[in-house]
């Protein structure tokens, strides 16, 4: 069993996005041998702030919105996402998110690598 407590931290442009977004890591590499778990994140976007579109190469992410209202770019699609919404970006696409509305967006994310 593993537990842990979440170590925030701020990041500025993160992937290329604009703005500060904060995001608490409770996971931030392979907790235990032979896991496909990577990350697992409490992520926060303030209004106007994004996480810059990229790709995820031999991971895939999930991302499950808490609060607030976003723009999330999957590829070469945008969609107007709110809470209660769940995205799955497979290995080999891309994704980004962008905070559209008036208070802090807040998700849950999760990260596992994929076995080929």
């Amino acid at each position: 069993m593993i537990i842990q407590t979440g170590s925030r931290q701020a990041y500025e442009n993160f992937r290329g996005g604009k703005g500060t977004i904060y995001i608490t890591w409770f996971v931030d590499d392979m907790p235990y041998d032979g896991s496909p778990l990577r990350k697992i994140a409490l992520v926060e976007v303030p209004p106007g702030a994004s996480v810059g579109f990229h790709v995820h190469e031999g991971t895939e992410e999930v991302y499950y919105i808490l609060s607030g209202r976003a723009k999330y770019i999957d590829g070469d699609k945008e969609v107007v996402i709110t809470e209660g919404t769940i995205t799955i970006t497979p290995d080999g696409t891309g994704h980004g998110i962008e905070n559209i509305g008036n208070d802090t967006l807040k998700l849950f994310a999760v990260i596992n690598e994929v076995k080929r």
